[in-house]
């Protein structure tokens, strides 16, 4: 329960929110929102069990589908020397545009990924970019739910390798975070796993 939520009253407000979002799909700017509607379209937030070998084809998301084709097409815009769109009309997102060809895919599909257990994925896709995430916006502490998510699938990827980037990750929110009882709590998780005992 969270603040005396049962579950099922969780899963109708995020159901409720999807449907708010959907009619928004094409509101494409500020990447840190649109990784919010990931969030809120995976299958943590209500979706049907499934797995699918890419992020945006889901059996289980025909939202996230339709949201990550919107998503494709205002990175792909084209414009001209002077940041007009081809096709005649001006904007002045061309910066946000970019963070979203940089980052938005890339970021999305870690998301699903994790939702999915398939925690190699979201290691292959965050750990290149794990110092460049300040460029798409939030606070210090709304970005960390990334930085809790790489390290949490390093330490759950069947690979021996991502595992011990997972311990090298945790020691180093130790050092950094040492009286944080969230770091305590993950660390409390996997200390039963013998990556923690080398």
């Amino acid at each position: 329960q969270l603040d005396g939520m049962s579950r099922t009253e969780l899963r109708e407000r995020w159901q409720l929110l999807r449907k708010t979002y959907t009619a928004r799909f094409a509101d494409h700017g500020y990447l840190f929102n649109d990784l919010h509607v990931v969030m809120l379209l995976s299958n943590s937030c209500g979706a049907d069990d499934s797995s699918s070998s890419s992020f945006s084809s889901s059996s289980s998301s025909a939202e996230l589908d339709k949201f990550t084709s919107t998503l494709r097409e205002y990175t792909g815009q084209e414009y001209d020397a002077n940041n007009n769109k081809t096709d005649g009309s001006s904007s002045s997102y061309s910066y946000l545009r970019q963070i979203n060809r940089d980052y938005g895919e890339r970021l999305a599909g870690a998301v699903v990924h994790f939702d999915q257990g398939e925690f190699e994925r979201v290691v292959d896709a965050l750990y290149p970019i794990k110092y460049e995430l300040v460029r798409i916006g939030g606070s210090n502490a709304q970005r960390d739910l990334y930085a809790q998510m790489l390290l949490q699938a390093a330490l759950r990827s069947p690979l021996p390798e991502h595992n011990r980037l997972g311990l090298a990750l945790l020691n180093e929110r130790v050092a950094l975070k040492p009286t944080s009882r969230l770091t305590e709590r993950i660390r409390a998780r996997f200390a039963s796993k013998h990556i923690l005992d080398d």
